[in-house]
């Protein structure tokens, strides 16, 4: 037997998740307002996953949680959020604190945001749409290999961020024969071109056509 899938109907992908909703600040000893031997001197301000519609909502999650760190030292010099016509909108940090720029994809990346004089500048807007390739894996069909590892690959297709719902009807889609004997239930994991796991918000339910039918002798070679 072979499985297909016919079409899925899935809700707003995340734009926000593991693998850039983290912004890493060094933390400096300036005079006696802060003392970095009993402090670490990184910190990884993590905002929750999530579909962000526009950018400053992005720089209010950073602000809560950098709050909530500076709060944890006990101290009272907080963020300011400032808004001007002229530059957009920016977040003031303390002085003891400076953004890290590494190569991984971070909050600041997605702002399109800058830093300079102590303060995240960020030009307000919406987030942008994007469109990319989605790997959809699936626990019950025959392994295969990708790049010299083994998985249970059902499809490709073109995945799409945006607001609201989103649909894609597979007009010609291809049977993988089916492992498994029996089965009561199925997982199907969703994957970017980098292997990265992409979310879909849980306001929307993910609807999932799928196909069974027998298969030839010549389609399980």
């Amino acid at each position: 037997m072979g499985i297909a899938i016919k079409s899925i109907a899935y809700g707003e992908v995340y734009n926000v998740s593991e693998v850039n909703n983290t912004l890493k600040l060094q933390i400096r000893s300036i005079g006696d307002e802060i003392n970095t031997t009993n402090t670490p001197d990184f910190v990884d301000i993590v905002i929750q996953n999530g579909r962000y519609e526009r950018k400053e909502h992005i720089l209010a999650a950073l602000k809560d949680k950098i709050d909530d760190f500076i709060e944890s030292l006990e101290l009272t010099s907080f963020t300011e959020y400032e808004s001007n016509p002229a530059y957009g909108v920016k977040l003031k940090i303390p002085s003891y604190l400076k953004v890290v720029f590494g190569e991984k994809e971070t909050p600041m990346d997605l702002m399109e945001a800058s830093f300079a004089d102590g303060s995240i500048m960020v030009s307000p807007g919406p987030m942008p749409e994007w469109t990319e390739m989605c790997f959809m894996y699936l626990n019950i069909v025959r392994s295969s290999y990708i790049n010299g590892q083994k998985s249970r690959l059902l499809c490709v297709f073109p995945i799409h961020a945006r607001t609201g719902y989103s649909f894609y009807e597979f007009t010609n889609p291809t049977y993988v024969p089916i492992e498994v004997q029996e089965f009561s239930e199925i997982t199907i994991t969703l994957r970017n071109i980098k292997g990265s796991i992409l979310h879909i918000s849980q306001k929307f339910d993910t609807v999932v056509s799928l196909h069974v039918k027998p298969l030839k002798f010549e389609d399980y070679k």
